[in-house]
């Protein structure tokens, strides 16, 4: 008989019979995993599976309290690429319109 090992996600537990089974770690009831903002991840403790030992961490893409805040790339050198990469690509099309 094959026993499969826990997920890595997952805590494994022992039972009365020191047979273990697999939990998926638990968090306090503010964090947003059903929507798909966060998840809860396991503590460091083995055989504990505990809203005070696992941590709700907010998913890519989302930060703040309760994972509210949509996280947005900063664009900040975005203009002066556009200042310059556009007469460049301007440029080149004119020459290619005049060459051909």
């Amino acid at each position: 008989m094959a026993i499969n090992d826990c997920d890595v996600k997952q805590i494994k537990m022992l039972d009365k019979h020191e047979l273990y089974y697999c939990e998926s770690p638990v968090c306090n009831d503010d964090c947003p995993i059903a929507n798909g903002t966060a998840e809860c991840l396991k503590g460091d403790q083995l055989n504990i599976n505990s809203v005070n030992l696992n941590k709700c961490v907010c998913v890519p893409g989302w930060k703040g309290y309760l994972c509210q805040t949509k996280d947005y790339t900063e664009y900040e050198n975005f203009h002066f690429i556009n200042l310059y990469s556009i007469p460049v690509m301007i440029f080149i099309v004119a020459l290619m319109i005049f060459i051909c």
